[in-house]
């Protein structure tokens, strides 16, 4: 051990802040805390710095400039034409009280100039009625067989059904001869690709050449004209089993004539509309049924209610002038 000099200075023992405390810039705790704060901070701004002065990959430009594509205004129009899949819908038959504005017209019978004139024993005739076109519900072909006229009543189609009343009131010869004369009218007057079918009802239906369609062929109008010659008027008037042969038919009619001189009984009453909605939900058709009373008006609402409900006319042809 090696002696102190006498003159040597003594080691000052480490002065404290009173009460015997560290200041804080002094202790390693928290000296090393502000250094890692530091660090820290600095990697940070270096993180953002090169972040924001990197180029982006692609060599893409900086700030790049976006622009949208035009487009041209016909493709515009092409992309709006695409049709769009419709809703389903379900369509209900009009109700029996819908109403329609029907307007009786002057007949076309008293004057030949006018379409429809010029029938021979029809020329007579004066009436007035509302007429109309067919649906075309029958086999598709529209209006290819061209048009029918039935008593100044036109429908178009192909196919078209006559129900006529040959009851014992038919009797009378000037209202037997207009009713013949009107109808062979009307079957000659028909284009050879057209078809017909006529049912005569009183009591019974009875079908004039046979239980199908006939092609207005000019030996079919021939048939047609020699039979309608010799109907003879008898009976009652209930067209209920001439209607049963109407939907019988296949395919269904365009156009359905529906005539009558008298009243029905309230049996007809009842049933007959009734029956001709529920066939034609049946068949998932309407055919027009274009609807006449002659000389007489007694069943003019029942015939107005089925031309409205089926989509027909109503027609009233008055007594052959004298």
């Amino acid at each position: 051990m090696t002696p102190r000099a006498d003159n040597a200075p003594s080691p000052q023992p480490r002065q404290t802040p009173a009460g015997g405390a560290i200041a804080w810039w002094e202790n390693a705790l928290l000296q090393g805390l502000l250094f890692s704060l530091c660090l820290h901070l600095l990697l940070g701004v270096s993180a953002a710095w090169f972040h924001l002065n990197a180029k982006p990959p692609g060599g893409l430009a900086e700030n790049p400039t976006i622009e949208l594509a035009s487009t041209e205004g016909s493709t515009l129009t092409e992309l709006t034409a695409i049709p769009l899949p419709a809703a389903e819908t379900s369509v209900e038959s009009a109700p029996h009280e819908q109403q329609f504005d029907i307007t009786d017209l002057t007949s076309p019978f008293s004057d030949s100039n006018q379409p429809g004139g010029g029938l021979g024993a029809l020329d007579n005739l004066g009436g007035a009625g509302t007429g109309g076109a067919g649906s075309g519900t029958g086999d598709g072909l529209g209006g290819a067989g061209g048009e029918a006229r039935f008593f100044g009543v036109e429908a178009r189609g192909s196919r078209f059904a006559f129900v006529i009343d040959v009851s014992g009131s038919m009797q009378e010869p000037s209202k037997i001869g207009a009713l013949r004369a009107a109808l062979i009218e009307s079957i000659e007057g028909m284009l050879d690709s057209a078809h017909f079918y006529v049912v005569r009802y009183s009591d019974a239906a009875s079908p004039l050449l046979g239980s199908t369609w006939s092609r207005a062929s000019d030996d079919n109008k021939t048939a047609a004209k020699r039979n309608i010659m010799q109907i003879n008027p008898m009976g009652s008037t209930n067209p209920l089993p001439a209607f049963e042969n109407i939907f019988r038919l296949r395919p269904l009619p365009d156009a359905v004539y529906f005539m009558t001189d008298g009243v029905f009984s309230e049996q007809v009453e009842n049933e007959l509309p009734i029956f001709i909605e529920q066939n034609n939900r049946a068949q998932d058709a309407r055919i027009a049924i274009h609807c006449i009373t002659f000389t007489d008006r007694g069943a003019e609402k029942l015939m107005r209610r089925i031309a409205r409900q089926s989509g027909g006319s109503y027609t009233h042809v008055e007594a052959p002038k004298k």
